[in-house]
């Protein structure tokens, strides 16, 4: 099983200082209730900045989701960000496929 290393409340809080000193160069990211709301299409200008800022600071991203593709890759799509659908969470299974 899978278990995080760092909690935050909201995906916004994880900031590119933090992962620099804890020498994290990449992130896993889900979909519903991380970068937007559950089911809904399109992202949240918060996120779209968020994820800016990331991308500037040289930080890797990619959205693990246990949705569906249907559902997922929409929405990585304008995101510009890899992903992996059904990663049958908190199984390895989606982290493994990378």
């Amino acid at each position: 099983m899978f278990k995080p290393t760092y909690v935050f409340d909201k995906v916004g809080e994880i900031t590119p200082d933090f992962l620099a000193k804890k020498h994290i160069k990449g992130l896993l990211l889900d979909l519903d209730n991380t970068l937007t709301t559950h089911n809904n299409p399109i992202p949240p200008q918060s996120s779209l900045d968020w994820l800016a800022k990331m991308k500037a600071a040289g930080i890797k991203l990619m959205i693990v989701s246990n949705n569906h593709a249907p559902r997922v890759k929409p929405f990585a799509e304008q995101l510009e960000l890899d992903f992996v659908p059904e990663g049958k969470k908190p199984l390895t299974f989606g982290y493994t496929k990378l």
